[in-house]
């Protein structure tokens, strides 16, 4: 099995933001977004939210911590294909919404409901299995259910890879209303018209590095190729020390 080592990452992302991370496939994105939500541990470094550094990473801590993960693999990571859509909406949340060790189901329909609501979930049936919904539906399932769980930092992984075009400007809108309301936005995407569009900053990472960082107004698909492909030239150096 191939693992890419990452090596001297510094990464910062503020509430209110959506941070973009562009690269090559193989550069390292998901490796990163793998660490920072503790499915793969690292040799050093440390993670601090809002002031709080996270010990010993893992899911359930990060979870624990307000730090939410949508894999880019929705259909063997993202969903629960034999459950219906209440029941994936609440998976992240069971240990609020039981008594005695059962769950309370009229809250967790409500809370389905509220989300199907919320998020324009089609069909609006708490009760559909989920796998037969489109892709767009249930990529919104997935993350409704993380805003269930309340986290402050989402991580998000080729998040409209497979789904519709109209699919992709909703869950757009979405991003930025999260955005909006206080969270913090990673999102890693193959797609470069995406990453520029929706990014209020973007990083490029290279072979396990992070190769520098767009705002914006210099942010263009060449800049950002030319970053990932670590094939910089001295111009676009010089543009950069100008503008620092």
């Amino acid at each position: 099995m191939f693992i890419l080592l990452l090596k001297d990452i510094s990464l910062s992302v503020y509430s209110g933001e959506i941070l973009g991370i562009a690269g090559l496939v193989g550069s390292g994105r998901t490796d990163l977004a793998k660490v920072i939500f503790g499915v793969h541990s690292a040799d050093s470094g440390e993670i601090v939210l809002r002031g709080k550094r996270i010990a010993k990473n893992k899911p359930r801590n990060s979870l624990l911590n307000g730090i939410g993960f949508i894999t880019e693999d929705r259909k063997n990571e993202g969903i629960f294909h034999c459950l219906s859509v209440r029941r994936n909406l609440t998976s992240l949340i069971l240990d609020k919404i039981k008594k005695w060790g059962f769950v309370k189901e009229k809250e967790e329909k409500a809370i389905s409901r509220r989300c199907i609501k919320e998020l324009s979930i089609q069909p609006p049936n708490v009760e559909r299995p989920i796998e037969f919904l489109s892709g767009g539906n249930q990529q919104k399932v997935v993350l409704s259910k993380w805003l269930n769980a309340e986290c402050m930092l989402i991580i998000m992984d080729e998040p409209t890879r497979g789904i519709d075009v109209g699919a992709k400007a909703e869950f757009y809108t979405l991003m930025r209303t999260l955005a909006r309301e206080g969270a913090a936005v990673v999102m890693i995407s193959s797609e470069l018209p995406e990453i520029i569009g929706m990014s209020d900053r973007i990083v490029v990472m290279h072979e396990g590095r992070i190769m520098g960082e767009l705002s914006p107004s210099e942010a263009t698909e060449e800049a950002i190729m030319s970053m990932a492909t670590n094939q910089v030239t001295e111009n676009y150096k010089r543009e950069q020390a100008r503008g620092s």
